[in-house]
């Protein structure tokens, strides 16, 4: 959650790549709270992306997230 402790430690070292790439809300939990995202996809400095898109699912109450990541060919 976004403003959990664990988001908060993992945003130190990590990207959200949500907020980097994605387009709108981000939204992923359908039930309880359908405006909420608790659902992430975190990356180092020694990823990029090109992409994250939300994606539907079946069987969860949880929509899937999509990335499409690699290494970078230095580290940083």
């Amino acid at each position: 959650m976004p403003n959990s402790y664990a988001y908060h430690t993992l945003k130190k070292q990590f990207s959200d790549l949500w907020l980097q790439q994605g387009s709108g809300l981000g939204r992923t939990f359908r039930k309880i709270a359908p405006t909420l995202r608790i659902d992430y996809i975190f990356i180092n400095p020694w990823l990029e992306s090109k992409q994250i898109k939300r994606i539907q699912t079946t069987g969860s109450d949880h929509y899937g997230l999509l990335a499409d990541v690699r290494i970078k060919q230095k580290a940083p």
